[in-house]
C-alpha cells in the first residue's frame, strides 16, 4: 500500500469512529411543535449543532415546525438540549444547540428539526455541525455546511452551494449548482444552468455530475480513474484528466477526486 492509499483508509476509519458518535440508542425523547405565520418573513436560516435538519416546500401559509429532542440513558434533562427561534428584518431563524462540553465524544443528546415552510420563502442557509441535512421542494439560493454529515437536495428552485467534510451529496432536480464538495464521501449532482465557474468535487470519493449537454463550457475533469461521455472538442483526454470544450465554451465546470473516480455524463 502506498502512502496515499494509507492515508486515505486511515482517514475513512476515522471518519467512521466520529460519525459513530452521533448514532446512539434512544431512551428518551420529547417533542415540540410550533407555527408562526410568515407574513413579513422573506428568507429563513436553520442551525443545528447535533442532529438532523429537513427543510421542505409546502402550499402553507405559516412556517410549521417541530423539535425532537433525543437522550441516551438514564434521567429526562432535555434542558441542556435547546432550540431557539427569532425573528428580525425580514430573517426567521432556528438554531438547536446544547448547553455542556464542545467535545464530540461526549454523549450530547441529538435534535432533529423538522421544518416546513411556504414554497416561496427563500432558504438562505442551514449549518449543522453532526447530523444530516435534507432540502426538498424549496426555493432560494442555498448554502449548506455540515461537519459530520451527508447533503440531500431535491427539487430545489434556486443554485447551491453545499460542503460537507464527512459524509456523501446528492443534489438533484436543482435549478443549478455553484459548488459542492466533501473531503470523505461520494458526490452525485446534476448541472442544468451555470452562473459562474462552477466545482464539483472530494477528496477521497466518488464524484459524478450529469450535464445538460445544450450547456456552454469548459470541462476540466481529474481523477484516479476519469469517464466523460460529453461531445467534446479542443482539449485533451488520458487516464486521470480530460479537458475540452463542450458547445460555445464558457464557465468553467472543475469536477475532480484526490482519491476516486470522477464522472461527468450528459443529463
Amino acid at each position: 500500500m502506498n502512502r496515499r492509499s494509507f492515508l486515505g483508509a486511515s482517514a475513512l476509519v476515522l471518519a467512521a469512529g466520529v460519525a459513530g458518535c452521533t448514532t446512539f440508542e434512544v431512551r428518551s425523547s420529547e417533542t415540540t411543535t410550533d407555527s408562526t405565520p410568515a407574513d413579513g418573513i422573506d428568507r429563513i436560516r436553520v442551525s443545528n449543532a447535533v442532529g438532523d435538519v429537513s427543510v421542505t416546500g409546502a402550499n402553507i401559509e405559516n412556517i410549521e415546525y417541530s423539535a425532537e429532542k433525543q437522550l441516551r440513558g438514564e434521567g429526562d434533562d432535555f434542558d441542556r438540549l435547546t432550540v431557539t427561534a427569532a425573528q428580525s428584518d425580514g430573517l426567521w431563524e432556528l438554531t438547536g444547540g446544547f448547553r455542556g462540553s464542545s467535545s464530540v465524544f461526549e454523549d450530547r443528546g441529538s435534535i432533529t428539526l423538522d421544518v416546513r415552510v411556504p414554497r416561496d420563502l427563500v432558504v438562505e442557509a442551514v449549518d449543522v455541525d453532526v447530523g444530516r441535512v435534507s432540502l426538498r421542494d424549496t426555493t432560494g439560493d442555498s448554502i449548506v455546511r455540515v461537519g459530520v454529515g451527508g447533503i440531500e437536495a431535491r427539487q430545489v428552485d434556486g443554485f447551491l452551494d453545499i460542503s460537507t467534510q464527512t459524509g456523501t451529496i446528492e443534489a438533484t432536480d436543482i435549478t443549478g449548482l455553484d459548488h459542492a464538495s466533501t473531503d470523505i464521501g461520494d458526490v452525485t449532482v446534476e448541472v442544468r444552468q451555470l452562473r459562474r465557474d462552477v466545482d464539483a468535487r472530494a477528496d477521497i470519493g466518488e464524484v459524478d455530475v450529469r450535464v445538460r449537454s445544450d450547456l456552454d463550457l469548459y470541462l476540466d475533469l481529474r481523477g484516479s480513474r476519469v469517464q466523460s461521455d460529453l461531445p467534446l472538442v479542443d482539449g485533451t483526454r488520458d487516464d486521470g484528466h480530460i479537458t475540452g470544450r463542450l458547445n460555445a465554451g464558457g464557465y468553467r465546470l472543475r469536477v475532480g477526486s484526490d482519491l476516486g473516480e470522477a464522472r461527468v455524463r450528459a443529463l
